[in-house]
């Protein structure tokens, strides 16, 4: 296994168990200085945003292949994966506890970034699959979709994690049912 690797897995390990993830016990646990580890994973906030990636991308696969399989096409398949995937981030998992733990860094590696980014790639790739599937005739780029997607499901977690009135359904589907109206499937 390689260092990066080995520092990657060990943090894998502290994360999943809800535990916060520091760079010096990290370094300490592979026998390493502090700068060895900053070079194999970068900074904490660096290491964090793939630690998410990585648990993210997981369960989005997973979801999306759940509720494929229960049939659902178009801005149905993408509203239920959406709001699946951040209902995923509740209470009693590792992400709810980072961001319950430390609010302002999660809420930093979450909506800005790689982790970001690779949300939007994620669902701008969904959105063309099913536009290319006649599922959808997009509006707009699906792209632009889906960074407003992305958002919106931010701003819900978020507010949901400010106020505990829970997630707000009703506003994604319109905002997907909108923005990429159902076709006639061919």
């Amino acid at each position: 296994m390689s260092s990066a690797t080995a520092a990657l897995a060990r943090a894998r390990e502290t994360f999943a168990r809800g535990e916060r993830v520091e760079m010096g016990p990290l370094a300490d646990s592979l026998e390493v200085n502090r700068v060895t580890l900053y070079r194999w994973v970068g900074n904490r906030e660096d290491l964090l945003a793939e630690l998410l990636w990585e648990r993210m991308k997981r369960g989005l696969d997973r979801l999306d292949a759940r509720v494929r399989r229960a049939g659902s096409t178009g801005a149905d398949r993408l509203t239920q994966v959406i709001l699946g995937f951040f209902a995923a981030a509740g209470h009693g998992s590792p992400e709810r506890a980072f961001v319950d733990r430390e609010p302002a860094l999660a809420m930093r590696v979450m909506t800005a970034g790689p982790v970001h980014d690779r949300l939007i790639a994620w669902f701008t790739a969904a959105i063309e699959e099913e536009a290319t599937a006649g599922t959808v005739a997009p509006l707009h780029p699906p792209a632009q979709i889906a960074d407003i997607v992305v958002r919106s499901g931010e701003a819900v977690f978020w507010f949901d994690r400010a106020s505990g009135r829970g997630i707000d359904r009703d506003n994604l589907i319109v905002i997907l049912s909108a923005l990429c109206p159902a076709t006639a499937p061919q």
